[in-house]
């Protein structure tokens, strides 16, 4: 980030924003090129968030978590920035909603939410006729809203590569379908095994005092793993950029190979992890993901606790019910 914008991130922490709908509509500077997105796409719990915080190293880069989650994010109370504020309390994000809502005529939240509703969700890969090209007033409107806020984001970052870590594949496909936007997918798997440990690990979630504590099925864990994955290859080769595929066992496990298969991804000039390791000490603003953003990365290990966690039938019972994906991906037994 620009030593500009850093004066003025933090100038704006103690003032309280305009409200949107008395701002006037100002112009956000057009970009000469396509502006670089770098968006990963797969199942939760799958270390999307720690590979947002590391292609984040390379110079004139800036990572914002789950973009998609930005609105709610920012209308939460207990939703925080990786910088350590609430995020509608952060600098950054106030000073980006508040330009945003400027450059967007006649801005809504709300017709903002519920056209993501209808281009982001995986139902909308599944209508007949997809309505994502210009010719559809509402994908116009959408896309609209959606380059502004990138390209706010953007000039405030002083960054050229936006990392995008929502993870939903019908997301990835209507911002490749935003003019002025260069989308670059990176699709990251983790074992499924890995996935439904993590999300049955009491200590990976803290629900709130008095909520029920959800109970998932083997069937759903795996059912979730292998419909996202599946749209995640389905979307892909319909995606014009360049893309990349990634096993979170290998990424963690030799991250300089990572880093330079992300350097060809970004066509920019490889960086090996000693000289990135500086920045995972510190945090950023990431909006919305898991709640390591928020903490300093001092080692990077590939975590397989549930080799150890799950009984044989576990094990196996998870492996066979996404057999076809498991052998894909070059998952053993």
């Amino acid at each position: 980030m620009s030593n500009a914008a850093q004066v003025l991130l933090d100038d704006s922490r103690g003032r309280e924003p305009a409200p949107l709908e008395a701002l006037q509509p100002v112009p956000v500077s057009a970009p000469a090129k396509p502006l670089t997105v770098v968006y990963i796409a797969g199942d939760g719990r799958s270390g999307s968030t720690l590979l947002d915080r590391l292609i984040g190293a390379y110079p004139g880069t800036f990572s914002c978590g789950e973009l998609g989650n930005l609105l709610q994010s920012a209308a939460a109370d207990d939703e925080f920035c990786a910088c350590g504020s609430l995020a509608a309390s952060c600098g950054f994000w106030r000073e980006v909603l508040t330009r945003w809502g400027a450059s967007v005529p006649g801005f809504s939240e709300r017709e903002y939410r519920l056209l993501q509703l209808r281009y982001e969700r995986l139902r909308s890969l599944l209508r007949p006729g997809s309505d994502m090209t210009f010719d559809s007033e509402n994908f116009a409107r959408y896309a609209e809203y959606t380059r502004a806020l990138f390209t706010t984001i953007a000039d405030l970052s002083g960054a050229s590569v936006i990392i995008d870590s929502s993870k939903g594949p019908a997301r990835a496909l209507a911002l490749s379908r935003v003019p002025g936007l260069d989308i670059r997918m990176l699709h990251l798997v983790r074992d499924v095994r890995g996935v439904a440990y993590s999300l049955r690990n009491p200590n990976r979630g803290k629900p709130k005092e008095g909520a029920p504590v959800k109970k998932r099925s083997n069937l759903r864990f795996a059912g979730t793993w292998a419909t996202i994955n599946y749209f995640c290859e389905y979307v892909r080769p319909k995606i014009a950029g360049p893309n990349l595929f990634l096993r979170y066992e290998d990424y963690t496990a030799d991250l300089d190979a990572t880093l330079a298969q992300v350097a060809e991804l970004l066509s920019t000039q490889r960086i090996g992890f000693e000289a990135s390791s500086g920045h995972l000490m510190k945090q950023g603003h990431q909006v919305a993901g898991n709640d390591g953003r928020m903490r300093p990365v001092q080692r990077i290990s590939t975590d397989e606790a549930w080799r150890r966690q799950f009984g044989f039938v576990m094990r196996k019972g998870l492996y066979l019910l996404v057999l076809p994906l498991m052998l894909r991906y070059r998952y053993r037994p």
